[in-house]
């Protein structure tokens, strides 16, 4: 499994987190829950997603694909070459008019987001040419062309700002924001696709398992863990845990500690996990 990332032009930067460039020599492998969506392109090869009821869905070579609120297990082609560019949170709807919650749990061709000469100039050049850089660099450069992307500035800053604030009470919280409880909770669902309990409680993941990447000494110490990240005790994050990544925290950090490719998403650096996963910052 090979695994590179790669950081959008100035243009970008406020839509998307870091890329990643990703070669599969493993066929299986599986991932956690995750708030964002992402832009997948297929360079070679191709990816399918097991269903509950045990049957293959294949991803289209260029897709969006919306957020996930169960863990995912997914059957690469050995050898399958794809670049995958999260949104960062709440950037999808100004950017090109799609909430997150029309895509839960979904994907959608990427002609159908970006338009169909937009997805031919990425085929082309993908098509073309055998240098990852250049592939980078040209896909981002039709990205920046056809998403809105002025602006954007001013939009991240107000979710970074909101962020600081997400685990407030939610009187505190819809306070905080300016609006009535019952609005709050309708921006949120329209905004990033899910209720505000189930938003909260994936960041709330997805910061514990920052926590695991960044200091492995903690490992050992999964109780002061789950009590630092808001976890009333630690058979909480267990039941947490099992129901975003379908393991519970010590399984999930003999993966991290392991070699298996299936689970290479638990085998990122510290730096690489924060720069394509933690959206709020």
């Amino acid at each position: 499994m090979l695994i590179k990332t790669f950081s959008p032009p100035a243009g970008l930067q406020s839509v998307f987190l870091d890329g990643m460039v990703l070669q599969f020599d493993c066929g299986r492998y599986f991932m956690p829950v995750r708030a964002t969506s992402v832009l997948l392109v297929h360079i070679s090869g191709s990816t399918k997603l097991i269903q509950q009821d045990g049957t293959c869905m294949y991803y289209p070579r260029l897709s969006l694909i919306g957020p996930r609120l169960a863990p995912s297990e997914l059957i690469s082609e050995p050898g399958t070459l794809a670049l995958a560019l999260p949104f960062r949170i709440g950037l999808i709807l100004p950017t090109i008019g799609i909430s997150p919650a029309e895509i839960i749990d979904q994907h959608m061709e990427l002609a159908a987001v970006l338009g169909h000469q937009a997805v031919s100039d990425i085929t082309q050049c993908i098509d073309a040419d055998t240098d990852i850089p250049r592939i980078i660099c040209e896909f981002q450069s039709i990205l920046v062309a056809a998403i809105r992307c002025s602006g954007m500035d001013r939009i991240r800053q107000a979710y970074q700002d909101v962020s600081y604030k997400l685990f407030l009470p939610l009187t505190d919280f819809a306070l905080f924001v300016g609006v009535g409880e019952r609005q709050l909770e309708r921006r949120v669902r329209h905004q990033v696709g899910m209720s505000l309990r189930c938003f909260r409680r994936i960041v709330r993941f997805v910061l514990t398992l920052e926590k695991l990447f960044k200091d492995t000494a903690l490992h050992g110490d999964l109780t002061g863990i789950a009590h630092e990240s808001g976890y009333y005790d630690q058979p909480h994050m267990h039941r947490e845990f099992i129901e975003w990544c379908g393991m519970s925290p010590i399984q999930l950090v003999k993966k991290m500690e392991g070699k298996d490719p299936a689970y290479w998403f638990y085998q990122m650096t510290a730096d690489q996990y924060r720069r394509i996963c933690v959206s709020l910052d």
